[in-house]
């Protein structure tokens, strides 16, 4: 018997694209923000990240393959769009002083729905 491994990659990288936002208010601009979120070849599947985003507006990203050019002809870059919102209003409460990890922001975790 030989001893052998097996290892899921995900050979696409992808990208998210969102509007960036005013740092006052919270609310969407027109101007684009995109990163790649998802390296290619990425061994770790299935996983996870968490974006930390200032919003107060409901808004919407767009997951796309951010290296088309990899794709099998005809096959359409764009994985889905999805709405966030609307965003609930909360009373922001500091973690507390014991706690390692100090932010001005609670995160608000939305579940993302793909809109079409």
């Amino acid at each position: 018997m030989r001893e052998f491994n097996v290892e899921d990659v995900f050979p696409y990288p992808l990208q998210f694209t969102w509007k960036k936002s005013d740092p006052e208010t919270g609310v969407p601009t027109d101007e684009d923000h995109t990163e790649i979120i998802f390296p290619k070849n990425s061994t770790s599947v299935p996983c996870s990240k968490v974006l930390s985003l200032n919003r107060s507006a409901p808004f919407a990203m767009t997951c796309a393959v951010a290296d088309p050019s990899l794709l099998p002809a005809g096959v359409s870059a764009e994985v889905g769009t999805f709405e966030m919102g609307p965003i609930a209003k909360t009373q922001v409460r500091p973690f507390p002083a014991s706690s390692s990890h100090r932010s001005a922001y609670q995160p608000i975790f939305v579940p993302l729905l793909p809109t079409g």
